[in-house]
């Protein structure tokens, strides 16, 4: 897809809770280029390498993110799915605890 990618008030809902089924590339660019919101989990491979992705809100992510920065707030949990790695591989990752 192109610009910006935005999951707020639910706007994406993958019902099968499973990442490997809901892949996202975007070529946003900068700052707030993807935001993944909401109150309920999200499920998807999201690949954006030149966007900053913002999680935000009390949803657990899980899959897997490739992006120029990520941040979480809010209290969003992000799990690493065993079933996205067809997209991306754990390569580097840094435990951010609240």
């Amino acid at each position: 897809m192109t610009g910006k990618f935005d999951t707020s008030g639910g706007s994406i809902s993958n019902t099968t809770s499973d990442s490997s089924t809901l892949q996202v590339l975007s070529s946003a660019v900068g700052n707030n280029g993807v935001v993944v919101s909401g109150g309920s989990g999200t499920f998807m491979q999201l690949y954006a390498p030149k966007a900053a992705i913002v999680v935000s809100g009390t949803s657990d992510y899980y899959g897997s993110m490739v992006g120029l920065s990520v941040t979480d707030s809010g209290g969003s949990r992000i799990h690493q799915d065993n079933n996205a790695l067809g997209l991306t591989s754990l390569v580097n990752w840094r435990e951010v605890q609240n």
